[in-house]
Order: C-alpha cells, then structure tokens, then sequence
C-alpha cells in the first residue's frame, strides 16, 4: 500500500531535551511511509546525528514523502544542512 503524499515540517532548537522526540517521530514517520524495521532505525539514527551535528542554533527539520521517495532535511539557520531520501517500498 502507498502513502499519500505529505510534507512535515517542525523547527527546532539546539535543545538537548529534543533528542528523544526527534528520534521517535523520525521512526515513526519513517514506519508511517512503509520503511522497514531496520531502515527506520539506520535512518532514525543517522538523523540524530545530523541533528547532533548542526547545534548551536535554531533549524528546521522536514520529513516529505512524494514521487515514491522519503526524504528527511536537517537545515540550520546559518549554513549548509543534511539531507536523506530513502526509495519507498
């Protein structure tokens, strides 16, 4: 079954506490799209520390599922983010 197509965006601060939350709405959201158990984690994981990587700021992190692909953004205010897409299943 395909997922329709959505966008979900939230911004964040450097905020340590956000860790936890982060991680489980990326793998549920990734479970969400149909990414299977050990992607959703590889993926939740690498997010984290993307996430990890880009503190000292406010930035904004995005989950879109279109055109048969997932893809999660990591964009601080002041420079260059991090991106992943993951083929839907």
């Amino acid at each position: 079954m395909s997922v329709a197509e959505f966008t979900f965006s939230l911004e964040l601060t450097d905020d340590s506490r956000y860790d936890r939350m982060l991680e489980e709405l990326a793998a549920s959201v990734c479970a969400y799209a149909g990414l299977a158990k050990p992607s959703v984690d590889d993926l939740a994981a690498t997010l984290a520390r993307a996430f990890d990587a880009h503190r000292g700021g406010r930035c904004d992190v995005r989950f879109a599922v279109r055109g048969g692909e997932l893809e999660i953004v990591v964009a601080p205010r002041d420079g260059a983010g991090w991106r992943a897409t993951r083929p839907l299943p």
